[in-house]
């Protein structure tokens, strides 16, 4: 599976974009105001600053050549990873990517230093707890560091690389908070925006059946002709044909030693994992009342649902009393909701629910749909499951996650023998690995065999002649591949 994504740079331009379209707020006011000092008394330095390694200086602080050039690759890679092969000097011409890397250092600086202003900073603490939580870097819902240690290689980052990013990024989402929350629309801007959503035409047209008009014909010579014209429509799509090897955990599995004691210091060290939360089984009538009704409305409603808690208090079916009268979803099924959480219902019906006992019934209770009558049928309550219980759920969990490891630590390794001689071939007859050959097959795929063919063919056209891929994951185990033949675009004869 690729690592987390994090868009820096999607996240900075957003951020400036949301400071221009909100001038008029003192908090953007401030910032900008900050930024403009900056270029007038300082300004931005070329990039043939006199300072030795340096592009740019922004405040007096300076943006060096190996950022510039670190930035620059990486938007390269970005490129490359959309278009592969097909890249020309051309469309790298017109992206612009050394002004943009440029413009994106700037802008990230830029912020930074407006978050330093306002004393804006991201506690370590914070940074490993925003690392912890991103599922790419989990086994089995907790932080793995092996884990981690293997994703980063798969995106061109070391740890020092990323951490440094997602601190960026959670400090340029802090003074976003700052901008927003300071941000106050107006009625007249709300129904501008209202009335600009739901905006509608009315069009006439007349349809016209292509397929009335069958008597067509043309000539050969016509033809012709319009192949002439339009060759370039015809032209086909460049063409790979990739080598690769497959490392998949399964195969693996047989080769984990796995103790007791371990299986044990697993569920110890982590008992939460395995706590089971309480649920309440649970009736309910609903006799709908919009948020916003006037208190009298509200009130009769509510009078109206406390003549049927009379009804049910005195005996009366509280199944048939909710397929009389509720006015919801549920009420065929007398009302039933099953056992649910806490947490899934709305307050204060979920607070109401959990305070009460199994057979009675609440007193009428006002949330954003309505009043609400409740009968809890069943309290189940919370445990936590005995390691007894689980012990076979872990094992596996283990001996997956380090047949994982063994499958990614064998594919390492054959990466570090074929990257050096750029023969994916030899490497895999050397240590006895199937080694598989694709159909030739265009950036779009389809790729016969592999479980992802699109990012295995999108992996592919990033190669240079003879490279052997990094390893890839695309969720069935590691692929490590090499182009072995291409068939350039060409238009047919």
């Amino acid at each position: 599976m690729p690592a987390h994504p994090i868009c820096f740079e999607t996240e900075t331009s957003g951020m400036l974009d949301l400071m221009r379209k909100n001038a008029g707020s003192w908090v953007v006011k401030a910032l900008l105001g900050a930024i403009v000092v900056v270029f007038v008394f300082w300004g931005v330095g070329s990039w043939t600053s006199h300072q030795e390694g340096v592009v740019a200086t922004v405040d007096g602080e300076a943006i060096s050549r190996q950022d510039y050039s670190n930035e620059y690759n990486r938007l390269m890679d970005q490129v490359r990873q959309n278009f592969g092969a097909g890249i020309t000097d051309e469309m790298l011409k017109s992206l612009q990517l050394e002004t943009q890397a440029l413009n994106q250092l700037i802008d990230r600086l830029l912020l930074k230093q407006a978050a330093a202003r306002l004393n804006l900073q991201v506690a370590d603490e914070e940074l490993a707890s925003s690392i912890r939580a991103i599922p790419a870097f989990q086994s089995g819902g907790v932080f793995d560091p092996r884990r981690y240690q293997q994703m980063l290689p798969l995106n061109r980052l070391t740890p020092e690389t990323f951490e440094m990013l997602q601190r960026d990024a959670l400090l340029f989402a802090k003074l976003q908070r700052v901008i927003t929350d300071s941000v106050k629309v107006s009625e007249a801007e709300v129904a501008d925006w209202y009335a600009w959503s739901n905006a509608a035409v009315k069009i006439d047209h007349v349809p016209i059946a292509t397929e009335t008009y069958t008597k067509i014909t043309a000539s050969p010579e016509e033809v012709a002709q319009y192949f002439e014209r339009n060759k370039e429509s015809y032209r086909t799509e460049p063409e790979l044909q990739a080598r690769y090897l497959r490392f998949t955990p399964e195969a693996y599995l047989d080769k984990v030693v796995l103790t007791d004691v371990e299986v044990r210091d697993a569920y110890d060290s982590a008992p939460e994992r395995f706590a089971i939360p309480p649920t309440v089984e649970a009736r309910h009538i609903l006799i709908k009342v919009a948020p916003d009704a006037p208190t009298e409305a509200a009130e009769k409603t509510r009078e109206k649902l406390a003549d049927v808690l009379k009804q049910a208090r005195d005996g009366k079916d509280f199944a048939a009393l909710a397929k009389q009268y509720s006015e919801d979803g549920t009420r065929e099924q007398g009302g039933a909701l099953g056992a649910f959480r806490k947490e899934a219902m709305v307050q204060p019906f979920a607070d109401v629910a959990f305070s009460l006992k199994p057979g009675e019934i609440s007193e009428p209770v006002r949330t954003r749909f309505g009043w609400h009558l409740i009968k809890v049928e069943k309290v189940n309550e919370g445990r936590t499951r005995s390691f007894e219980e689980v012990a076979p759920e872990i094992a596996n969990q283990l001996r997956g996650e380090r047949a994982r490891n063994l499958a990614y630590d064998d594919a390492e390794a054959v990466y570090d023998a074929a990257s050096g001689s750029r023969d994916l071939a030899a490497a895999a007859a050397a240590r006895k690995l199937d080694l598989h050959t694709t159909d030739f097959f265009t950036r779009g795929g389809p790729v016969k065999g592999v479980s992802k063919p699109a990012e295995f063919a999108q992996a592919a056209f990033q190669l240079a002649p003879g490279e052997v891929s990094d390893i890839q994951d695309f969720g069935d185990g590691y692929t490590l591949l090499q182009v072995a033949d291409s068939r350039p675009a060409r238009i047919p004869e």
